[in-house]
């Protein structure tokens, strides 16, 4: 193989990867967590709180954002709580709680 070859190769196997979206997981919301995730190139996913459910944080390129899901009624509701780092993660699962905690009357908070 002429070594322009392989480089060519080499270059299409990393923008193959590159392109591939992040899968959506689920883990403990800390700022460890938080501030360890990458932020992928193209798209977004979703780390979901192992301890809190429909609480979590979507990661797009260059922003991370708390967000609540729920669904009432049959539908989904997706709700922005705010950005990381301007929230902490304290207060974004403090927020999350008192959204979640309302959902349970039928009823979206926001």
């Amino acid at each position: 193989m002429a070594p322009s070859q392989a480089k060519s190769d080499v270059d299409a196997d990393a923008n193959a990867h590159a392109d591939q979206a992040f899968p959506s997981f689920e883990a403990d919301l800390d700022k460890t967590t938080v501030d360890s995730a990458p932020f992928p190139p193209s798209g977004d996913y979703v780390i979901r709180d192992a301890s809190l459910k429909g609480f979590g944080l979507r990661i797009s390129p260059g922003s991370k954002t708390w967000i609540v899901r729920r669904k009432l009624g049959g539908r989904s509701f997706r709700h922005t709580l705010g950005q990381y780092p301007a929230m902490t993660v304290v207060n974004a699962r403090r927020e999350a709680q008192k959204a979640l905690g309302f959902s349970h009357k039928g009823t979206p908070p926001w």
